[in-house]
């Protein structure tokens, strides 16, 4: 018998979108939260549960197997038809507790990922995604920017690498586990506030906007930041917003959820 699956903290159209995939596999309810969000509740037709549904309240025991959200609200039109594409990648990341791009980490290295997202609670698969987009999909901890410097899984700056204890060299000579441990040093301060992929990746690229919408401005034109950012700048306005910064690794998350990537 297939366990029903529970999803917290939905947006209404990451809802919507998630709601089309399992109805495929299976009878879905969406319940509204106090917070705004919505609940999915998947039950599969075999499960005699389905004549009863009772959507359990977070963080209490339920006899269902309750996941974070994956994936995150797509950012633009192409991410919805990229998900729409793949139903059964995305139905299995939830059911199967895979994660994008698990099939060519190492398992240890994999382990470690999960374990960090339980304690940021948040998404693996919006770590990997944002890992996998860092090190151009290599996840190599001695991946390294040659202008700026910056290096490794989540490219830390040297100025950051000295405020978590540690250095560039330092962290050239680490493994990816090794490494994971100044990942999750540098994550920690956000634990609990990353509800989305594009969350995930302003902890990377520009805390401030962290919870802020994704139509939120981050580089303008004629600053220094945009000079260095204006790849992000997708339909060329002279704005960076946080939707389009994060539909980078957002593509990463599509990629990683494919057959033979997804694992």
């Amino acid at each position: 018998m297939k366990a029903p699956v529970v999803v917290h903290h939905l947006t209404a159209a990451q809802a919507q979108q998630m709601k089309l995939i399992f109805e495929i596999y299976a009878s879905v309810t969406l319940v509204p939260d106090e917070a705004g969000t919505f609940t999915l509740v998947a039950i599969y037709p075999d499960d005699p549960a389905a004549d009863a549904i009772a959507v359990p309240k977070e963080n209490t025991p339920a006899p269902v197997a309750t996941v974070p959200a994956t994936p995150a609200p797509p950012q633009t039109a192409t991410a919805v038809a990229d998900l729409a594409d793949q139903p059964a990648a995305v139905h299995d990341a939830f059911v199967q507790n895979t994660i994008a791009w698990g099939k060519v980490l190492s398992s240890e290295l994999r382990a470690t990922i999960v374990n960090l997202a339980t304690r940021l609670d948040c998404d693996p698969s919006h770590l990997t995604a944002c890992m996998a987009f860092e090190t151009g999909e290599t996840f190599s901890p001695t991946k390294q920017n040659s202008v700026s410097g910056a290096t490794g899984l989540i490219q830390f700056m040297p100025q950051t690498a000295q405020s978590l204890g540690t250095s560039i060299a330092q962290l050239l000579g680490m493994t990816a586990v090794q490494q994971m441990a100044y990942v999750e040093k540098y994550f920690l301060p956000y634990s609990g506030r990353l509800k989305g992929l594009s969350d995930v990746y302003m902890a990377i690229l520009w805390p401030s906007a962290i919870g802020k919408p994704d139509s939120s401005a981050l580089f303008v034109q004629g600053s220094k930041y945009y000079s260095q950012n204006a790849g992000l700048d997708v339909n060329k306005d002279g704005v960076v917003t946080k939707g389009e910064a994060a539909s980078k690794p957002q593509g990463k998350l599509n990629r990683g959820l494919t057959q033979g990537l997804v694992g």
